[in-house]
């Protein structure tokens, strides 16, 4: 059925991004943001790779929450689009659409790449991001060298 058909998109989208990808739903009175960050801090740590899409049945409240190097390709801004795309669904009571249209969303962005004008890397294995740290040099300026030498030295 559906389960069986979202289990395999999760597993899809897990071994794509190399990260843990969560559906919570509920009908606790706990509030989905904080669900969200308690469950997958529980269930991958506080730094590693993963996403969790909360759907509180009883509050009528969604939530998404990534961790690890997921978060650097979900931005809030990537979130709120992605919650566009679920919540209408949901609304309409069409969870399957709701969590493939999560799902999709979260392969799209990662896809796309991080959303940074700074280079990085990924690697390959594990999904670990290296961000790198560079400079632009001042081309209006001359280029100064700067020169030491011993004391002693007969210059």
């Amino acid at each position: 059925g559906n389960v069986t058909l979202l289990e395999q998109e999760a597993q899809k989208l897990s071994n794509e991004t190399k990260a843990s990808v969560y559906v919570v739903t509920t009908d606790s009175s706990t509030p989905a943001s904080q669900m969200a960050k308690t469950y997958l801090a529980d269930k991958v740590g506080a730094k590693n790779n993963g996403v969790v899409l909360v759907i509180n049945m009883n509050l009528r409240k969604v939530y998404i929450w990534a961790t690890g190097n997921l978060k650097y390709y979900l931005p809030s801004s990537r979130i709120e689009k992605t919650l566009d795309i679920v919540q209408p669904e949901l609304t309409d009571n069409n969870y399957y659409q709701a969590v493939s249209g999560f799902f999709d969303q979260v392969s799209k962005y990662y896809q796309a790449g991080i959303p940074t004008s700074r280079k990085y890397s990924i690697n390959s294995e594990t999904g670990a991001v290296t961000f790198h740290r560079s400079f632009q040099p001042f081309t209006d300026r001359p280029h100064k060298a700067l020169q030491a030498v011993p004391s002693s030295s007969p210059w």
